[in-house]
């Protein structure tokens, strides 16, 4: 059974994120729906308080097959099956349009996602530097985490989640909460992905300006980053001296990406970009696991989006 993010691999082909989820490019959503380790049912029940007595204004969320508590919600919490996520991309793979890559849970079920490779051609920003482009759902049964449906992009040299080359503005994401009607609202969502790819052919462009650009004062570009996301609560002292180690993972990272980036790209604006994303997907987190929630759901997603908004906007400027 898959638990958390750790699984048996059942393909010899590469996948993204260092080997995490389950790697089943070959099977069918039909597949995928009778198999329980992905397509199991969360049930909700009154909790009961103290002596026996039901908490009429708290439901758990249990896991059928395991009994395990997912999570607490309100009565009026609509639970969406995984089956709805599944399902989502039922069409989009009948048609050709996408295939189902890579699937896998956190903390036993709470939270369930798919990745899935849309059948776009990959931009190929430098020689042998392809970026092919995903899309992700994310659901959680934990009570609190949205169902969230949003464009990723793998670079297939390292294996990293990076941003489209689009301005955060410009970039299509979804976060649904669990309420009334939420499976009708996906089954929309579906519809606008289709047409919103097409922004997918603006990225080649984007990334090869930003290979171009030799003005950046990469410096100034790192600290601009880190303060966005630095909290004006957290004290003075306490905020520089995470600066200035955060600042210096940056530097290793633009250091390591000199040596994969042709001697063309280093130095560029797009060197830096790919340190940022570097930085969040082996040197910022405490564990591989953690890491990559981050850079899908977390902080670290937030910050290499300000890193491409930055990039761009310098760019403009």
């Amino acid at each position: 059974m898959a638990h958390n993010t750790q699984s048996n691999l059942t393909s010899n082909m590469k996948q993204p994120w260092h080997q995490f989820g389950d790697h089943l490019p070959n099977a069918s959503i039909r597949d995928l729906l009778d198999n329980p380790n992905y397509n199991y049912r969360v049930v909700s029940h009154p909790l009961e308080g103290a002596g026996g007595l039901r908490a009429p204004k708290k439901h758990g969320l249990w896991r059928e097959d395991t009994g395990e508590l997912l999570g607490v919600v309100s009565p009026d919490y609509e639970i969406v099956q995984n089956e709805v996520g599944l399902r989502f991309f039922e069409p989009l793979v009948a048609k050709g349009l996408a295939s189902i890559d890579t699937l896998g849970l956190f903390a036993g079920g709470k939270r369930f996602w798919i990745l899935a490779r849309m059948n776009l051609a990959p931009v190929e920003v430098l020689e042998d530097d392809l970026i092919e482009p995903y899309l992700l759902y994310t659901q959680g049964h934990d009570g609190h985490s949205a169902i969230r449906i949003q464009p990723t992009s793998v670079r297939v040299l390292c294996s990293n989640t990076i941003s489209w080359a689009l301005q955060s503005s410009e970039t299509p994401k979804f976060r649904v909460s669990h309420q009334r009607g939420v499976s009708e609202m996906i089954d929309e969502l579906r519809r606008y992905y289709l047409d919103s790819m097409q922004l997918w052919k603006c990225t080649s462009d984007s990334y090869s300006r930003l290979v171009e650009r030799r003005n950046l004062n990469v410096g100034e570009y790192f600290q601009q980053i880190l303060l966005s996301q630095s909290s004006a609560d957290e004290h003075t002292a306490q905020r520089n001296k995470h600066m200035k180690l955060q600042l210096n993972k940056l530097w290793q990272a633009y250091e390591r990406e000199a040596q994969w980036l042709p001697e063309a790209a280093r130095g560029s604006a797009y060197h830096a970009l790919q340190a940022v994303t570097h930085y969040t997907a082996h040197l910022r987190g405490r564990d591989s696991k953690t890491r990559l929630r981050e850079n899908w759901l977390g902080e670290s997603a937030r910050l290499r989006q300000t890193a491409m908004d930055f990039a761009l906007s310098a760019e403009a400027a």
